[in-house]
């Protein structure tokens, strides 16, 4: 009989504790051996009816499980399957099986996840998919979690992503993102959990899922974080694994940036543009992605000036709005690009506020309004 079956059973049987089943596998090499051999004693950790659920010994609900997947096309990638993500091996509870919705064949390609918090501003849009854009387009695979905020900027933007729920794959979890994982889905994207049909999002799996973002990927980017996101737990697991954690900085007076900021001061790598990442995967895998990308373009979605609107304008305000049109640029930006002085760019820019035409964002950066 497959081993699948048997990891299967433990999946259901030990949610969140694959530390026990890996325990097992040490000692009995195969999950087979480990269902047939294991006693009361290798479950020394466990609650007294799980462990007297555990000792029935009960294939129906895998047997179940595995009916239910094929019935509805998820592969059950175990341990030993080839696309079961190499990076997850090394880390210190690698899940005992994905249960995976869409294209696993994106699980063999070079990722890296990009999170961010639920709490963000327009600033952490426009960098969620100018990042996740242009790493995408490098020809690295997107990660992400699931949830409202800069996570489904990001799923937006890329829509091939692959996303961990920290669920059952065949729940939608916020229920409000039903559209976007079937279009995630028509996309080529992929969705995968090790959570078992009906298992619920619950906060102590969100927490445990976060293991999971940070250990199958290369690094991870810290797009916008605020001072009690859940982020933090995923900062401490790239730690952990020895990953690198990319964090995009922000103002100090802003409570957008309050962990963004405090992950820069406990070893996070500062990073101003997708570059300062390519530059690291760019040696790691350099005959995958594409070097040949204008990654400093930040035309994401944002709103452009009007032609008829500069009409009215002065002169240099005029060649300050067409500089911002359809991005966001910082004030040493503005001043590079138009040659205008710094004095005269600033009162430019303060005219402008006035006139409601510019808005003034996060970290000195400006964008039409």
């Amino acid at each position: 009989m497959s081993d699948k079956l048997y990891d299967v059973w433990f999946s259901a049987m030990l949610i969140n504790r694959p530390d026990i089943f890996n325990k097992l596998i040490e000692k009995y090499k195969t999950s087979e051996n480990a269902f047939n051999s294991f006693t009361d004693e290798d479950l020394l950790n466990l609650p007294d009816k799980q462990k007297v659920n555990m000792l029935r010994k009960d294939l129906k609900q895998a047997e179940k499980i595995i009916l239910r997947c094929e019935k509805e096309e998820i592969a059950i990638i175990n341990q030993n399957d080839d696309f079961y993500p190499n990076l997850l091996k090394y880390t210190d509870m690698p899940p005992i099986v994905l249960y995976a919705k869409g294209d696993f064949k994106k699980l063999k390609l070079p990722k890296v996840t990009v999170i961010g918090s639920r709490k963000h501003n327009q600033e952490g849009i426009s960098n969620a998919r100018w990042f996740s854009e242009a790493l995408s387009d490098a020809g690295l695979q997107i990660v992400a979690g699931f949830a409202e905020g800069i996570e489904a900027n990001i799923n937006k933007t890329v829509l091939s992503t692959v996303v961990i729920l920290p669920c059952g794959i065949n729940i939608t979890y916020p229920a409000v993102h039903f559209r976007l994982k079937n279009s995630i889905l028509q996309s080529g994207g992929l969705f995968i959990t090790e959570y078992p049909f009906g298992i619920r999002a619950y906060k102590e799996n969100f927490i445990f899922r976060n293991r999971l973002l940070a250990g199958i990927s290369d690094a991870t980017v810290f797009v916008q974080c605020g001072a009690k996101s859940g982020t933090s737990h995923t900062f401490n697991w790239t730690a952990l694994y020895g990953r690198d954690a990319y964090v995009i900085p922000g103002s100090i007076n802003s409570e957008f940036y309050k962990g963004s900021n405090r992950y820069i001061k406990e070893g996070g790598i500062l990073v101003t543009c997708p570059e300062d990442i390519l530059i690291d995967y760019f040696s790691k895998y350099p005959e995958l992605l594409n070097e040949n990308l204008d990654f400093n373009n930040r035309q994401v979605n944002l709103p452009e000036v009007d032609e008829k609107v500069l009409e009215s304008f002065e002169c240099e305000e005029k060649v300050i709005l067409k500089a911002l049109s359809g991005k966001i640029l910082h004030i040493d930006e503005i001043i590079k690009e138009t040659n205008i002085s710094v004095t005269n760019v600033s009162v430019c820019l303060v005219n402008l506020e006035l006139l409601d035409v510019i808005e003034k964002c996060e970290g000195n950066r400006y964008k039409i309004k």
